[in-house]
C-alpha cells in the first residue's frame, strides 16, 4: 500500500512554510507528503472554515489504497487529534501540541507585532487586528477541540522540546498520558525549542524520530 504522511501547521502566517525542512527531507524518503494551507490570512476568520479545510484534504485520500500518518504541528496537533477520531488512520504524530492558552497574553505572543501599552491593553493597528481575530479564533480551536487527546485510539507518538517557549513540556506530557492506546511513546528532545523541524541542532533528530516511527510495522 501507498505510505502518505499529512503534515498538519500551526497557529502563524508561516502556514505550511514551517514545513520547509519537512518537505525538502521527504524528498527521499518513501511516502508521500501532504502538506496545505488551512487559511489565507483574510480578515474575519473562523476556526471552523481551518477544520474544515483539513477535512477536505483528508476526504480526497483513499483510505483502501494508503496507509495513512497524520503530523500535527502545535496547533495542528489539535486539529489532527481530532481527525484521528474521524478518519481511519494509521499512526499520529504531534509535534508540541498546543492543548492549552494560558491567556491573552500568550495567544497575541505568537504574533510578534503586537505591542502592549501600560496596564496590559493592546495596542493594535489595521494589520495587527487582523492578527488578534485570529489569535481569537485560534483559542476558540483548541477550547472546542481539547477533549480529543482523551479521544485519540491509534498508536501516537509525542515529540516535545524541552527548552519549548511556547508549549511548555509539560502540555505534551500531558497529552501522551491522556492518549487511549497501549502503542503510544513521547520522545523529549532536551534542547529542543518549539520549532523543531526548523531547528539546525534538533531537526535531524525529530525527522529520524518521524522516520523510524512510520517504518515501524504496527502489531
Amino acid at each position: 500500500m501507498r505510505k502518505v504522511l499529512v503534515a498538519i501547521h500551526g497557529f502563524g502566517d508561516m502556514r505550511q512554510e514551517n514545513f520547509r525542512n519537512l518537505i525538502e527531507w521527504s524528498k527521499g524518503q518513501d511516502y508521500e507528503l501532504i502538506t496545505f494551507d488551512l487559511y489565507d490570512l483574510s480578515p474575519h476568520p473562523i476556526w471552523t472554515d481551518w477544520l474544515k479545510k483539513a477535512i477536505e484534504v483528508l476526504k480526497d485520500i483513499d483510505f483502501m489504497e494508503c496507509q495513512v500518518t497524520l503530523l500535527g504541528f502545535s496547533m495542528g496537533g489539535v486539529i489532527a487529534s481530532y481527525l484521528a477520531d474521524k478518519f481511519p488512520i494509521q499512526k499520529l504524530i504531534l509535534i508540541a501540541p498546543s492543548f492549552k492558552v494560558y491567556g491573552v497574553k500568550q495567544v497575541l505572543s505568537y504574533c510578534n507585532d503586537f505591542k502592549f501599552k501600560e496596564g496590559g491593553k493592546p495596542e493594535v493597528n489595521d494589520r495587527d487586528k487582523v492578527l488578534l481575530e485570529y489569535s481569537i479564533e485560534f483559542a476558540k480551536l483548541i477550547n472546542m477541540l481539547r477533549p480529543y487527546q482523551k479521544k485519540i485510539k491509534v498508536p501516537a507518538l509525542v515529540i516535545q522540546g524541552m527548552a519549548d517557549d511556547v508549549v511548555p513540556p509539560t502540555i505534551g506530557k500531558r497529552t501522551y498520558h491522556l492518549i487511549n492506546h497501549p502503542q503510544k511513546r513521547l520522545y523529549l528532545i532536551p534542547e529542543g525549542p518549539h520549532e523543531l523541524l526548523e531547528d539546525e541542532r534538533c531537526g535531524r533528530e525529530t525527522f529520524s524520530m518521524i522516520k523510524m516511527y512510520m517504518d515501524e510495522v504496527r502489531v
